[in-house]
C-alpha cells in the first residue's frame, strides 16, 4: 500500500499533541483511550489535508485541460465545481477511492480496490443524477 509517509506524519503530530495536552489529562480516565482518541484526530487531520490537496491538484489538472477558448474553460470550471460538489457529499472512502483512480495511482497490495472503485463511481452516478438531472 502507497501511504507517501502520512503514517509517519500522523505518528508523530499524535506524539506532539499527547505531550502538548498531558497536562490535561484526567488521570481518573483510561490513559490509552485519551491517546488513541487524540492519534485518530491527527489522522483524519491528515487525510483531510490529503484530500483538500487531491482536490487542488484536480483543479489544476482542469485548467491546464481548458486552456482552450473561453466557453471551453467556463464549462471544464463549471463540471468541475458540480463534480466536486457531489463528491464532497459523499463517503469519505467512495470520494478517496474516486480520487486515487483519476491520480492513477491503483493501491498495490489491494485486490479489493477495483470492486471498492466499481461501487463508489456507482453512488458517484447516483448521487450525480439526484442532483442534476432534469425531471
Amino acid at each position: 500500500m502507497h501511504d507517501d509517509g502520512h503514517g509517519e506524519d500522523a505518528a508523530q503530530q499524535a506524539l506532539i499533541k499527547l505531550f502538548e495536552q498531558a497536562s490535561d489529562f484526567d488521570a481518573s480516565r483510561d490513559a490509552v483511550a485519551w491517546a488513541i482518541a487524540i492519534t485518530s484526530y491527527e489522522i483524519r487531520s491528515i487525510r483531510r489535508r490529503g484530500l483538500r490537496r487531491r482536490e487542488e491538484a484536480l483543479d489544476e489538472a482542469v485548467d491546464a485541460a481548458t486552456a482552450g477558448t473561453p466557453e471551453a474553460v467556463v464549462v471544464e470550471r463549471d463540471l468541475a465545481r458540480a463534480a466536486r460538489d457531489v463528491l464532497s457529499g459523499m463517503r469519505e472512502e467512495d470520494m478517496t477511492a474516486i480520487l486515487v483512480a483519476i491520480g492513477g495511482r491503483r493501491p498495490f497490495g489491494d485486490p479489493t480496490f477495483r470492486k471498492r472503485l466499481q461501487r463508489a463511481l456507482a453512488r458517484l452516478r447516483q448521487a450525480w443524477r439526484a442532483r442534476h438531472e432534469i425531471g
